[in-house]
């Protein structure tokens, strides 16, 4: 049976920042990939598109 440890390994102070850094980069890389994942599924779409209205192509 292991002894409790009588004070936190880490102070509550350092963890609460490290939380809120991570929360930061976390959501900067989600919005990154997220619009990399919308414009890489869009790409087939538009030449889907492009490709069945032959010369007139689709302008957005």
């Amino acid at each position: 049976m292991r002894r409790r440890a009588s004070r936190p390994a880490f102070p509550r102070w350092s963890v609460r920042n490290d939380n809120l850094n991570y929360r930061a980069t976390f959501m900067t890389i989600v919005r990154r990939s997220a619009s990399h994942a919308v414009l890489d599924a869009l790409r087939p779409l538009e030449r889907r598109v492009q490709g069945h209205q032959g010369h007139d192509r689709a302008v957005f």
